[in-house]
């Protein structure tokens, strides 16, 4: 049996970003999110939430240039996010740190986890955007009319 530490967990971080380096195994954007971000900045506060360590959330979106859309950035690995997905926590601190109250939230997701997480936190609505068919065409109409 593996005791979790902080300097294993550490440790394990350094190994999974040397491998992903290596490998070039860098993930892209997701289009649909991209769309909706730049379509929506200064309209409306929006915040990342997300499962990922900071660094390399933050290195993610610098890398597909949205790093300054956001009002918070809130990650997993923050003293503030007790619990991970599928908890509600990391969603709440997000809308918390944007001062707006968790039903008037929407969410964006891309894995069962955080769609169950979303749920539990009492948003207004939660959008799996692998279900947004087409995208990142009509994204705008669709989110408006579903």
């Amino acid at each position: 049996m593996i005791t979790l530490t902080a300097d294993y967990c550490e440790a394990l971080k350094r190994k999974h970003r040397e491998v992903i380096e290596a490998e070039g195994r860098i993930s892209g954007p997701i289009d649909v999110v991209v769309q909706i971000v730049t379509c929506y900045h200064k309209k409306i506060p929006m915040a990342v939430a997300s499962s990922g360590w900071r660094d390399h959330v933050i290195s993610g979106l610098t890398r597909v240039g949205i790093i300054d859309y956001f009002d918070a950035i809130v990650t997993a690995d923050e003293k503030e996010v007790a619990r991970p997905k599928p908890a509600p926590d990391i969603f709440l601190e997000a809308a918390k740190r944007l001062k707006v109250d968790p039903t008037k939230c929407v969410g964006f997701e891309d894995a069962d986890m955080g769609m169950q997480s979303i749920k539990s936190s009492g948003f207004l609505y939660a959008c799996d955007v692998r279900l947004l068919h087409d995208y990142p065409r009509n994204v705008e109409n669709r989110i408006i009319n579903e």
